[in-house]
């Protein structure tokens, strides 16, 4: 089970686990790796989050059990942000997409 969330503090989406979200859903257990294929990884096994993980505010955008839909749904979320959000001086979202191999 996975959610699309956005990091209010930092204006970005990603997909995480929900075992990262807390139970209120408003924080969310974030890695401190700077290795993007750890990360990856860590998101598609579902890992525990451990002491040395950050904990992040979050708003939760959408939840599902299928990860492969996910990225689409990061990319939908972008575009409506800055479509709702006019004038915008600078794109504010950055995102992080998870590529899955079969």
């Amino acid at each position: 089970m996975y959610a699309v969330v956005e990091f209010t503090d930092e204006g970005s989406v990603a997909v995480v686990p929900r075992n990262w979200l807390a139970k209120d859903k408003k924080k969310c257990s974030w890695p401190m790796w700077t290795n993007q294929e750890k990360i990856q990884h860590a998101v598609k096994q579902c890992s525990e989050p451990t002491t040395s993980f950050m904990c992040l505010s979050v708003r939760v955008l959408y939840e599902s059990g299928n990860i492969h839909i996910l990225p689409f749904l990061i990319m939908v979320f972008i575009i409506y942000y800055i479509c709702c959000f006019i004038p915008i001086p600078a794109v504010k979202y950055s995102f992080h997409i998870i590529l899955l191999h079969r």
